[in-house]
C-alpha cells in the first residue's frame, strides 16, 4: 500500500505590524490604496481609499489600526466602553450596537446623521486580540442609509481579516453550501491558513492510496492549538466539503486530544470521475472545507478552509497513474 498525500497549498504567514504604504489591497471587486500610514509607540494605523479618492475626501474607508498591548493590559470591555464614549449627545440619532463580543473578539456598528464637526457617517468595525495588543479593522462609509446587505458583507470582510494580513493580500467571495458564502484572504492564489480562537489549520487535503490495482483517496486536516489548553474543551469533530450545493462529511469522530497538533482523517473512497470529476478537469480547482470543533460548554468553533488542487499537480497525478 502506497500513499501519496497531496495538502493543500497553504500561505502560512509570519504576521508582522508593518503595512507597506506603497501597496493597495483588495477588499472587494474595487481597487483600493493607501492613502495614509502611521506609527508611533503606541499604535500603528493605515488607512485604504478607494482609487481617485482621498483621506481628506472620501465616501468609504478602510482602517487598520494595531494598538500595541503586549501584556494585554486593555480588555476588550474596556475598549468598546470607551469607543462608546467617544460619542457625545451632539450626534444626533446616533445608533451603537455590539453584534458579538467574547474576552479576544468583538464586532460592532455605529451610525449617525451628524456630529459636531463630522458628517452624518456609518462604521462597522472588528476587534481582535493579538500577540502585539489588539488589531481594529473597521469599514466607514459617508453614504448613508447603509442597507443591510452592504453591513452583512463587510461584517464577513473584516471577521474573516487576522491581526495584520498582507499587503498583496486579495479577499475572495466563495460560495459555500446551503445558499451562504465565504469571504477569505488569498496571496498569489494561495489560500491563507483559517484561523479560530482555538485552532488554526496547518495543512489540509486529499491522500490518494493505492492498494494494489485500486486507488483511493481521502481528506485529512492537521490543525494546530492557539494555546496549550485550546482543546481541552473540545469533545467532537467534523470534516466537511462545503464546495457544493449540500455539506458532504468526509469525516466526523470524537476528538482525541491530541498533545500538539491534532489530526481529522476522512474515509477513503475510490478515485473515479463520478466520485470525484474535479480531479478531472485540466484547470486548478478550489474546494471548500469546513472544520467544526464541538466544545463540551458553549459555542462551536468553525474554519472554512479553501483548497487549491493546481493544474499541475493534476498533471502530476495523472503522470503517476493515481488517476484511472
Amino acid at each position: 500500500m502506497k500513499i501519496l498525500s497531496v495538502p493543500v497549498r497553504l500561505l502560512l504567514l509570519s504576521y508582522a505590524i508593518t503595512l507597506s504604504t506603497a501597496a493597495g489591497r483588495s477588499f472587494d471587486d474595487r481597487p483600493w490604496i493607501v492613502g495614509y500610514d502611521a506609527a508611533d509607540g503606541r499604535q500603528h494605523v493605515t488607512e485604504y481609499v478607494l482609487r481617485n479618492e482621498t483621506v481628506e475626501h472620501y465616501t468609504e474607508l478602510v482602517t487598520h489600526q494595531v494598538i500595541l498591548d503586549v501584556h494585554h493590559e486593555i480588555s476588550m470591555a474596556d475598549l468598546l466602553g470607551a469607543i462608546r464614549k467617544g460619542f457625545g449627545p451632539d450626534c444626533r440619532n446616533f445608533a451603537w450596537t455590539i453584534l458579538s463580543q467574547d474576552a479576544a473578539h468583538a464586532t460592532y456598528r455605529w451610525s449617525h446623521s451628524g456630529c459636531d464637526g463630522y458628517s452624518s457617517q456609518a462604521e462597522i468595525a472588528r476587534l481582535s486580540l493579538t500577540k502585539e495588543g489588539i488589531s481594529r479593522w473597521a469599514y466607514t462609509s459617508m453614504v448613508l442609509p447603509l442597507n443591510e446587505e452592504k453591513r452583512a458583507l463587510w461584517k464577513d470582510v473584516l471577521e474573516t481579516l487576522p491581526g495584520v494580513v498582507p499587503d498583496h493580500a486579495v479577499l475572495r467571495r466563495l460560495s459555500i453550501s446551503g445558499g451562504r458564502f465565504a469571504i477569505r484572504a488569498f496571496v498569489e492564489d494561495v489560500p491563507i491558513p483559517a484561523e479560530g480562537e482555538l485552532a488554526t489549520v496547518l495543512d489540509a487535503g486529499p491522500a490518494f492510496i493505492r492498494d494494489g490495482d485500486h486507488v483511493r483517496l481521502k481528506w485529512i486536516a492537521h490543525l494546530a492549538p492557539n494555546s496549550p489548553a485550546a482543546f481541552s474543551n473540545v469533545k467532537r469533530v467534523k470534516l466537511e466539503d462545503v464546495s457544493g450545493k449540500e455539506a458532504v462529511v468526509l469525516a466526523e469522530s470524537e476528538f482525541r486530544r491530541p498533545t500538539t497538533e491534532a489530526t481529522i482523517e476522512g474515509t477513503a473512497h475510490a478515485v473515479t470521475p463520478q466520485n470525484y470529476p474535479w480531479l478531472y478537469s485540466s484547470e486548478a480547482t478550489i474546494l471548500v472545507l469546513r472544520i467544526t470543533l464541538y466544545q463540551s460548554t458553549g459555542s462551536p468553533e468553525v474554519l472554512i478552509q479553501p483548497v487549491l488542487i493546481g493544474a499541475v499537480v493534476k498533471r502530476k497525478l495523472r503522470s503517476a497513474g493515481y488517476l484511472q
